[in-house]
């Protein structure tokens, strides 16, 4: 339920978090006040993490502690619906303003910071997969035989073609 929390809040945009739980009605959203409190809920978002620290290796993944979560979305994805012939393989940019290594500014998005993604959707704009783009100095970018832009494209096309 914590998850369909975030999902909700990410649909509906309000200012701060403690406004879902609001009783103004204009804010408030009664199905996230029905599902949890919001102090358990500050609770459980101070202390959500996605991966044992110790299983973390020695490799300079920047993305090492959101692969499982990313790799179990995805897969879902490839379940849910396959693309058939034709494929759009787009740039994306997740809004993100705080400290991150790999943020990326892009003045031609309407959101100039954030987090780059590279997707593969199906015509009607369905993702079928996607990879996050973690810096040039991340491990999946330093094959540099093809470029970037190569490398990206032939491994979202990865068993389809």
């Amino acid at each position: 339920m914590f998850l369909a929390i975030l999902i909700i809040m990410g649909l509906n945009h309000l200012p701060k978090v403690c406004l879902y739980w609001s009783s103004n009605e204009m804010f408030g959203n009664r199905r996230i006040q029905g599902i949890t409190k919001r102090d358990r809920f500050d609770t459980l978002l101070n202390n959500f993490h996605l991966l044992n620290n110790e299983d973390l290796t020695a490799d300079n993944d920047r993305l090492l502690k959101l692969k499982g979560i990313v790799n179990l979305i995805c897969n879902q994805f490839k379940e849910t619906l396959s693309p058939g012939n034709s494929v759009v393989i787009d740039e994306s940019m997740v809004p993100w303003r705080d400290q991150l290594v790999f943020r990326q500014y892009l003045p031609a998005k309407s959101h100039k910071y954030g987090l780059k993604l590279y997707k593969i959707c199906t015509p009607e704009g369905y993702t079928y997969d996607l990879r996050i783009y973690a810096g040039k100095n991340a491990p999946d970018v330093q094959d540099n035989k093809h470029g970037h832009t190569f490398n990206i494209c032939m491994d979202l096309l990865e068993g389809l073609l």
